[in-house]
């Protein structure tokens, strides 16, 4: 695949990945630092943070309160 000169957003995309915003999400999770990851990826650290604003980070344990139903159910 050719690349037109000044295309980052593709090279970005082929760094990261298909699924970007989980693979620094995975290893925010594991405790890098933007910075961090931005090198791990050899992209700059402002597309990380991008990536890092689009999502609220969820505690699994808050969500799995928040999936529990709040009313029992009733056969029929």
């Amino acid at each position: 695949m050719s690349r037109l000169p000044g295309d980052s957003t593709r090279l970005d995309h082929d760094r990261l990945g298909a699924y970007p915003r989980s693979a620094v999400e995975a290893l925010a999770d594991l405790g890098l630092s933007d910075d961090e990851i931005a090198r791990y990826f050899r992209v700059e650290r402002s597309r990380i943070a991008r990536l890092r604003e689009g999502r609220p980070r969820i505690d699994c344990g808050a969500a799995a309160l928040a999936l529990r139903p709040t009313t029992p159910a009733h056969p029929g």
